[in-house]
């Protein structure tokens, strides 16, 4: 019996994804992972899925869906909160 597929998920550039501390942005998706941008930089890491998944496992793995979409930036700026 083989082991269940590694779950794969549908990263927005716009999300913000917090991931051992680091702030890190989507740019894309390779056959066996995702190419991972710290903010900030202009280099791109490559997370496999297999590593995503046990990251999302921690406790402080964070992903906002359209964090940084024009909309959710004037409304972070109105309440003056980051969340």
């Amino acid at each position: 019996m083989s082991a269940s597929p590694t779950p794969r998920y549908r990263l927005d550039p716009t999300d913000r994804i917090v991931m051992r501390g680091r702030i890190l942005t989507c740019k894309g998706q390779t056959p066996t992972g995702y190419l991972m941008q710290p903010f900030g930089s202009e280099i791109t890491d490559h997370v496999t899925f297999v590593e995503f998944e046990a990251e999302r496992q921690h406790q402080d793995f964070r992903h906002d869906t359209l964090f940084y979409t024009e909309s959710r930036a004037r409304a972070r700026a109105r309440t003056l909160i980051e969340s």
